[in-house]
């Protein structure tokens, strides 16, 4: 886990991202905690999808290392819960668009299951993620946990736990598994734009005015100067269409949340 998060700062370094909201799902939520955790400096915003962190993961984990056998078996309710997120019936084009991802990953893994054993070694061999949690609280990195409801690889109560540690906020998303941000890819951006009235939203304008932009008019220009060095590399990788944040969705969200 150690190797994966110091590339992943090395990435940000490439790209010339200095400060962002960093967010990961699954193991790239441990990830992002354990980036934020040690340079809390990156951090504007730390968000969790349903992520393996928390007090209640890390038991699980040392239940992992008595009997390895249970983490093989919560890969196959991970491939399980995958394909289930397809919808075939209700959204076919968004299923057209899983499948053509979905089934070459799934027949890679049928037919070369040993790559999955760095992923699952890096798990067993995982440091406690609980003191990150409380290094993001301790050096008050705004802290947001998104979870599903009927997650069962990562059971809600790990977020719960990650929440409290963390002096996050917690977000539940009803009758949603661990990943549900494929079966409706509206639903997500949703969940975001109604943080961004809140907690989410401070962070960020607390984030503008410590590098000097008034975010009262500043141009996109002067917004990516607060978060990117000079001539980032990242810059140069968006599309040049303007940003228009009051884009309609493409429909409303099927599934329904609580902030907690």
């Amino acid at each position: 886990m150690g190797s994966y998060t110091r590339l992943l700062g090395r990435i940000l370094d490439e790209l010339g991202i200095r400060r962002a909201v960093l967010m990961g799902h699954s193991m790239g939520g441990r990830l992002v905690t354990e980036l934020a955790a040690g340079e809390p400096e990156r951090a504007v915003a730390v968000v969790l999808l349903d992520a393996i962190v928390g007090d209640t993961w890390d038991r699980m984990v040392n239940l992992f290392r008595i009997a390895p056998p249970l983490l093989a078996g919560l890969g196959g309710i991970l491939a399980v819960d995958t394909l289930s997120t397809v919808p075939f019936f209700r959204d076919p084009r968004q299923a057209v668009k899983l499948g053509r991802l979905v089934v070459p990953t799934m027949l890679g893994h049928l037919r070369r299951p040993w790559r999955m054993i760095g992923p699952a070694v890096s798990i067993l061999r995982s440091i406690p993620s609980a003191p990150m949690l409380d290094r993001l609280a301790e050096h008050r990195v705004p802290l947001f946990v998104i979870h599903g409801e009927r997650d069962v690889a990562v059971p809600l109560a790990t977020a719960w736990a990650s929440a409290r540690r963390g002096h996050g906020d917690l977000v539940v998303v009803h009758k949603a598994s661990h990943s549900w941000l494929l079966k409706d890819p509206e639903a997500l951006p949703a969940v975001m734009h109604e943080l961004m009235k809140g907690r989410l939203g401070t962070a960020r304008l607390k984030a503008l005015l410590a590098a000097g932009v008034d975010p009262n008019g500043a141009t996109v220009d002067e917004v990516e100067s607060a978060f990117f060095a000079p001539d980032a590399l990242v810059t140069r990788l968006t599309p040049d269409e303007p940003w228009d944040d009051r884009a309609e969705l493409h429909h409303r969200p099927r599934y329904r949340w609580t902030l907690c």
